[in-house]
């Protein structure tokens, strides 16, 4: 709604702007008698899309064959454009993402729940410990570090690990690491390299 207060018209707000301090969503009149002089003309402002308003384009199509298997990383790199009377108005930058390749079929649920008595790596005879899990020799994921203890403690901290039969093997896996699950200790380190603690096979 138009953060206008107001029965004039319609406040259904269509325009968005981050520049005015006050008034964010405003409806079309709003709009125009808020931006028509000074240095609020020159306020860029966002056209609010109710349903579908995205115009795609695909720039390379995948063949079919060249396809990610598990635990594949995937880089993303799009960016946006916003139209207005099929006018390009405002170019959003290029943004970047990765995501590892989904899990599809069976799996189970690890929950990292916590360690006693790590080796202290730090001088001040603490260590800050954070978990990295390991199936078929690559890396699934990392827990959050824990500051400046040999005891830490997680909650919120699951691993999901495939059990499918059928499921694709990663590429490049040493056949040792087949259906091995590891999970590896280590010392978290600003500077230098991180130290491995310990590890569970």
């Amino acid at each position: 709604l138009c953060a206008v207060k107001h029965n004039k018209y319609s406040n259904i707000a269509c325009k968005f702007c981050t520049n005015c301090e006050k008034y964010y969503f405003l409806c079309l009149k709003c709009d125009k008698e808020i931006h028509r002089y000074g240095a609020n003309s020159r306020h860029i402002r966002r056209l609010i899309v109710i349903g579908p308003g995205v115009r795609k384009k695909v720039i390379v199509r995948g063949d079919a064959i060249n396809y990610p298997l598990i635990f594949d990383n995937i880089t993303i790199r799009y960016n946006a454009n916003i139209y207005n009377n099929n006018k390009i108005i405002h170019q959003e930058p290029f943004v970047t993402t990765s995501i590892m390749s989904g899990i599809s079929g069976r799996c189970i649920h690890v929950q990292i729940i916590g360690a006693r008595n790590l080796l202290p790596a730090d001088i001040n005879g603490t260590s800050d410990p954070f978990i990295i899990t390991m199936f078929n020799g690559k890396k699934l994921s990392a827990t959050r570090m824990r500051p400046r203890t040999l005891n830490p403690n997680w909650s919120n901290e699951t691993v999901i690990i495939p059990i499918d039969e059928m499921s694709e093997l990663p590429r490049n896996m040493a056949k040792t690491q087949k259906d091995l699950i590891r999970f590896e200790v280590y010392d978290y380190d600003w500077f230098t390299k991180n130290d491995l603690l310990g590890n569970v096979e």
